[in-house]
């Protein structure tokens, strides 16, 4: 996959997957009551901390939709040494955000949008991933 089309791909995942989040994230983690935090205090139905929830998820969004429009604003580079650095440095996030998903998945959420949240992350994790494995082996 070429890194315009890799970035392109990266960005509309993300900015999607970030809307949702701001949009319906906070029903999604309805779950999260079973962390037992001491600061939460105003709770739903379900026993989930508006406060500590919500804002957590808008957090969490907001933070998905910087990288995606960094990724979409870093589409068009073309340094190899640059593009090199951001496919690095976009596999070692998503990496890192998989690996706490999958764990807090294990812990805490045990649900279908869990799951979800987890093949965002692995879908964008491998896809980073194999465009660095590519591009190093057409080096050598």
């Amino acid at each position: 996959m070429a890194f315009n089309r890799l970035m392109v791909f990266a960005s509309v995942v993300t900015i999607v997957f970030a809307s949702y989040l701001l949009v319906y994230g906070g029903y999604a983690l309805w779950e999260y009551h079973r962390l037992g935090l001491s600061e939460a205090i105003e709770r739903d139905a379900h026993g989930m901390s508006r406060t500590v929830g919500y804002s957590f998820i808008v957090m969490l969004g907001t933070m998905i939709l910087g990288i995606g429009v960094i990724a979409w604003l870093t589409r068009n580079i073309r340094e190899d040494t640059a593009r090199k650095s951001i496919t690095v440095g976009f596999t070692i996030l998503n990496s890192l955000a998989l690996i706490i998903s999958l764990v807090l998945m294990k812990a805490h959420w045990r649900s279908s949008w869990g799951n979800f949240y987890v093949l965002v992350f692995a879908i964008l994790a491998v896809a980073f991933a194999h465009h660095s494995l590519v591009s190093r082996r057409a080096e050598s």
